[in-house]
């Protein structure tokens, strides 16, 4: 008689997870499944040999032995077919950081987080569930990746790319395909990466703090904000005192004051509030300042606040590139990128030959910068438009041409 089941391992997340199969020769007979070595069930087999089993409770997480056989009409039995039936309902566990070395420059070694490091590129080793695929994340842009160890879970890695001076805020995920789906975890507490010279007093403002207005959040430089107090925050050695100067497009450089100290870690808000405009400002002592960081700051209801369609990116076929409104492309899924007031959402919408038929809500970036990649277009002319939502104005009509062998 055949076997029914013959796979060693399976999967599954399905608590009531069961089986069915077909034996021609079990026709009319009963097929008995046994869980565990536990009494088996039984349930019977069609007159077309069909057979299925659902359990009646749900399955335990865990390894379970399931040994399915056939017993014929006529009473005989066939030879069982066992497997191991996995069962698992969570994501992997949150990676932990184990160490981060430095070996680069003239001090090198393990430092803990939130310690300047000269080394772009620093090692990190942690743990985490076996086989996994661990990802180093900035925000929602992965940095960095490598595969967990089977056997020990543990992983190595280092970011793909070398890291900015300043603070970099990071976080670990773990991700793992079971049953044929990928399955991501909760993210690791976050973690300070300080990237600047060995030795030095460097002091850095790493981000903004909007909390005026609907639209609230931080704030990266070069973001556009409602705010006109908005709070700096950075990092400085331990001990030191942080100065803050500030200035708009054609101005002076005015002194705000020392900033509030805590630890490695400084806040400072204007004094006052800021007119609109670009403004820049940096953070340190007299001939040791930060690199600067900007913001330009608009009034609630000024036009300044209103999303724009700037350009579209084609990356598909022999010529890829930045495009303006008007432009040829063979690229059937550009992504499109504006700007809005930083944390907002923006409602993009679409359409071929000038008319709206589809449309899309992106969240903007906290540098004020937002993109939409929308499913694959036919060719044609296709008109695109941005409104900050909530708003009652779409920014200029932007058309990308597409056909074969654009550009």
């Amino acid at each position: 008689m055949n076997q029914i089941l013959n796979a060693s391992y399976r999967y599954t997340d399905d608590p009531r997870r069961g089986y069915s199969g077909t034996s021609p020769q079990a026709r009319n007979g009963f097929a008995e499944i046994a869980i565990d070595g536990q009494p088996p069930y039984t349930v019977k087999v069609d007159a077309e040999g069909r057979w299925s089993w659902t359990p009646p409770a749900d399955w335990t997480p865990g390894e379970h032995i399931v040994s399915v056989r056939m017993i014929d009409a006529a009473g005989n039995i066939g030879d069982p077919a066992q497997f191991i039936q996995v069962v698992d309902y969570t994501a992997p566990d949150a990676p932990r950081l184990l160490n981060m070395y430095d070996d680069q420059g003239d001090i090198t070694g393990s430092f803990d987080a939130g310690r300047m490091t000269d080394d772009r590129r620093p090692t990190l080793t942690g743990v985490a569930e076996k086989g996994t695929v661990v990802y180093l994340k900035e925000g929602d842009t992965v940095i960095g990746s490598a595969q967990a160890d089977a056997i020990t879970g543990i992983w190595t890695l280092e970011p793909d790319a070398d890291l900015s001076d300043g603070t970099h805020q990071l976080t670990l995920v773990a991700v793992e395909t079971f049953n044929g789906k990928l399955r991501e975890g909760e993210p690791s507490a976050p973690f300070e990466l300080l990237i600047g010279r060995d030795g030095s007093a460097a002091t850095v403002i790493s981000h903004a703090v909007d909390d005026a207005g609907p639209v609230t959040g931080s704030l990266l430089s070069g973001a556009l904000t409602d705010d006109a107090t908005p709070q700096l925050h950075g990092s400085a050695p331990a001990g030191s005192t942080v100065f803050v100067q500030y200035r708009n497009a054609s101005g002076e450089w005015v002194d705000g004051g020392a900033a509030q100290i805590d630890g490695t870690r400084w806040s400072w808000t204007p004094p006052a509030e800021l007119e609109a405009g670009s403004w820049e400002f940096r953070a340190g002592q007299e001939g040791s300042w930060s690199d600067s960081f900007t913001l330009d700051i608009a009034f609630a209801g000024s036009d300044a606040l209103h999303a724009t369609l700037t350009h579209a990116t084609d990356d598909f076929g022999p010529v890829t590139g930045t495009l303006l409104s008007g432009a040829l492309t063979d690229d059937t899924t550009p992504t499109l990128s504006g700007r809005g007031e930083a944390n907002s959402t923006v409602v993009v919408r679409y359409g071929a030959f000038g008319e709206f038929t589809h449309s899309a809500v992106v969240t903007v970036g906290a540098d004020s910068n937002w993109s939409f990649t929308p499913p694959a277009l036919e060719y044609g002319v296709w008109s695109f438009a941005a409104q900050a939502q909530g708003d009652s104005q779409w920014s200029d009509i932007f058309e990308l041409v597409l056909m074969p062998g654009g550009q």
